[in-house]
């Protein structure tokens, strides 16, 4: 497989604006931000402004004529805002494409299979990034670590090694799990605890390294998740936890989640992606949910007070 040198991003929020920076200070010539209409017109304009840093990216506009397919498509937009990216990325699609997701959620990447072909789609997560968005401002002190692959990594495909080659060349830190939907589920037991927690407590990291009434609420929220997985297959347990205690603690304290950060700045939430989802797990394999129903009827009048854009206009950045 060829080397990727053509990349276009599709999100441009907190988790991409700190991934377009990186890629950008390492080859500024290869790297396109999705962005059509008044979003194009936003960026050309304002640019991102990226730790008080602007960057005026290239951009790939869809409705141009002749549109350059990309080697890699990188998707870090909101759950709620994925078909919408689909539609956008279709043109950007090419023989040879991969499109690796970098979205919260269990459920991205079959989406993005069904639209392009399961072969090109990669399986991919962020752990221990903090950026947070407001506007065209983003701001970050860590970039995490970005864990992708097929399904089984057990023999490494020529894809997942062209993906670590480019993202070795951008300086990023990666991991390629040999369980990767494990890992995924793992991720999102951590995005149903500490997003949604955070978003009812109304505050950062640091409420839930030193307050155990918070950390107790995040984890039982995480212990209905699991109680799933133990009949679905994939069988996360205690250690989990305690890895993630060990993230946990080791994040800044006045970082936050991204949830608290939608809330705070009047944008819709991905709180159907979350407990909206384990609640329709919890029917499906007859596990009670009653932490993660309470969760989401909080955060959905949260939402409602604060008069959020129930459409997600914002969520693509």
């Amino acid at each position: 497989m060829k080397n990727i040198e053509n990349v276009i991003l599709c999100g441009a929020g907190a988790v991409g604006g700190a991934y377009a920076k990186k890629i950008s200070e390492a080859d500024p010539d290869c790297l396109r931000i999705l962005a059509r209409g008044d979003r194009k017109k936003r960026y050309q304009t304002d640019g991102l402004i990226i730790n008080d840093q602007r960057y005026n990216f290239m951009l790939a506009d869809p409705d141009e004529p002749d549109p350059a397919p990309a080697d890699l498509i990188l998707v870090a937009v909101k759950d709620y805002g994925l078909e919408a990216a689909i539609q956008e990325m279709r043109p950007f699609v090419g023989r040879e494409t991969l499109i690796l997701s970098l979205m919260n959620g269990i459920t991205s990447e079959d989406r993005l299979a069904e639209a392009f072909g399961r072969h090109r789609v990669l399986y991919g997560l962020v752990m221990s990034i903090d950026g947070a968005r407001d506007q065209n401002r983003i701001r970050f002190s860590q970039y995490g670590t970005i864990s992708f692959g097929f399904a089984d990594n057990t023999d490494l495909k020529e894809e997942v090694k062209a993906v670590a080659d480019f993202f070795d060349r951008a300086g990023l830190s990666y991991n390629i799990p040999q369980n990767m939907l494990r890992e995924l589920w793992y991720k999102f037991m951590v995005n149903v605890g500490i997003n949604q927690a955070s978003a009812v407590v109304r505050s950062g990291f640091g409420a839930f390294q030193r307050i155990p009434e918070a950390h107790a609420l995040m984890r039982s929220a995480m212990w209905e998740l699991i109680r799933i997985t133990e009949k679905n297959g994939i069988c996360l347990n205690e250690t989990d936890l305690e890895n993630w205690d060990k993230v946990l603690m080791a994040m800044p304290p006045e970082s936050r989640p991204s949830m608290l950060n939608d809330l705070e700045s009047g944008r819709k939430t991905e709180v159907d992606m979350l407990s909206g989802t384990v609640m329709a797990l919890g029917r499906q394999y007859g596990v009670p949910t009653p932490v993660n129903e309470a969760l989401y009827r909080t955060i959905k009048s949260a939402e409602i007070l604060i008069g959020a854009d129930p459409s997600g206009s914002q969520v693509n950045a």
